[in-house]
């Protein structure tokens, strides 16, 4: 919100400048804009600077058209011209993904980062996902355990969906053993899973944020030696993007997240597991 409120201003100084009204705002106005920034900005920022126009436009009662070609067209011309190719999450190896968990300790942090990383990495979630897990959420199996996904970030309907997430062979990678572990260690029963820890070792009540959870994978990534590339960084996602394709690649690697099969959950294709609405 607060990056739509500086992007609407951003563009209303421009319109100052030039003696433009920035309302109501037309697709060329918008069009003239974007070309003055182009070369300086991303593409995504680009997007999200006309979705923020919109989206005040809308809100005065002035809708505006963001797929008009004078609109679109001007973004695509930047893209080819200025772009650059856009970010991709590198997706890690299981190698990596076990290099990553070798670095947690048994203290308390070490034990919600290992929790952290292997329930990601076997149930393919999101970070909005993981934050969002409630002890509420888990339903534990004798094999396994089953886990609610109350809403993602494909979920428009708010339907959720239930995930199941095996009882690994290796006690060092499973992410079963590893949650009952980090749970049990920080004394949580009911409410967020994932939380943060103090230097005091005290456990905060409110969730991890987003950018916890990436500065966690970084820091893990870092001891650990893995290093990304500028178009292709280490970030949570390249858990999520790694996850079904090295268990539909490699169906007998995992260490401790061997045994999909067990429980009915092995991917359907090499993109994304299966899962069931709730």
């Amino acid at each position: 919100m607060r990056a739509y409120t500086a992007d609407w201003a951003h563009f209303s100084l421009w319109c100052e400048a030039r003696e433009l009204r920035p309302m109501p705002a037309n697709p060329g106005l918008v069009g003239d804009y974007l070309s003055d920034l182009g070369e300086g900005y991303a593409r995504s920022t680009l997007r999200r600077k006309v979705a923020a126009i919109a989206r005040a436009n809308r809100h005065a009662g002035h809708p505006l058209d963001t797929r008009h070609p004078s609109i679109r067209d001007v973004l695509r011309g930047i893209g080819r011209t200025h772009g650059s190719p856009p970010k991709r999450a590198q997706a890690l190896a299981t190698e990596e993904v076990q290099r990553l968990v070798a670095t947690c300790d048994d203290g308390l942090v070490g034990l919600r980062d290992r929790a952290l990383l292997l329930v990601a990495f076997a149930g393919a979630l999101r970070r909005s996902e993981l934050c969002g897990v409630e002890v509420e959420h888990i339903t534990w199996r004798s094999r396994s355990l089953e886990l609610l996904i109350a809403r993602s970030k494909t979920d428009a309907e708010g339907e959720g969906a239930r995930i199941g997430i095996p009882r690994g062979k290796a006690e060092a990678t499973c992410p079963v053993r590893a949650l009952r572990a980090w749970l049990g260690a920080a004394g949580i029963e009911h409410g967020p899973v994932f939380r943060a820890v103090t230097r005091h070792n005290t456990i905060r009540a409110a969730a991890l944020s987003g950018e916890a959870v990436r500065l966690i994978v970084l820091k893990r990534a870092r001891l650990a030696g893995i290093k990304g590339s500028r178009l292709e960084p280490v970030s949570p996602h390249g858990l999520r993007a790694s996850a079904p394709i090295s268990c539909w690649n490699t169906p007998k690697l995992w260490d401790g997240l061997k045994g999909l099969e067990q429980v009915g959950d092995a991917p359907q294709t090499a993109r994304e597991p299966r899962r069931h609405a709730a």
